[in-house]
């Protein structure tokens, strides 16, 4: 009779065959565990927040903007989807405010180099607005741009040019 020793290396049981399978997958496979979203109203320019882990909501806040801190609300807050922070993607081609988020931060920081004065921060903070109620954002990214190309213009134009060039601001 021949007695074999133990051996060393056991295979591992199904049930920690299993564990390690599905620990390889959720590390591999993009699965919404957590995601970040973000709302514009689009009558105030305040930004709202989400955070939601497997599809239940756990922290919303409502930040106000530049826009909501300069121009007065158009009417009762209308939420609308902007855009979603997660690391697997993010953003649908129905989502019709996809941009609006970008125009305020973009817009923030434009004013916080130039130090405009407060009637043209007034005035874009109400155009943007007027801007989103035609029903996305098109409109108000092209009027971000014109905005931008305008300062950009205005500081590589000469001195003398600059008295000379048309005031009107898109």
């Amino acid at each position: 009779m021949s007695t074999n020793p133990p051996s060393r290396f056991r295979v591992p049981g199904p049930v920690f065959v299993s564990a390690a399978i599905l620990l390889v997958l959720a590390l591999i496979v993009p699965l919404p565990w957590v995601s970040w979203g973000s709302e514009v109203d689009i009558h105030s320019g305040q930004v709202r927040r989400s955070v939601w882990v497997v599809g239940m909501l756990v922290s919303r806040r409502v930040e106000e903007t530049w826009i909501s801190a300069t121009a007065s609300p158009l009417g009762e807050p209308e939420w609308r989807y902007a855009v979603t922070d997660s690391w697997w993607g993010g953003g649908h081609s129905h989502w019709r405010y996809h941009s609006a988020v970008h125009q305020i931060e973009s817009l923030e920081k434009f004013w916080e180099e130039i130090h405009g004065d407060d009637a043209a921060r007034q005035e874009a903070a109400e155009g943007i607005l007027k801007r989103w109620q035609t029903g996305d954002d098109t409109e108000a990214d092209q009027y971000v741009v014109a905005l931008l190309n305008r300062v950009i213009e205005r500081r590589t134009m000469p001195p003398e040019g600059l008295l000379n060039s048309d005031a009107n601001t898109p």
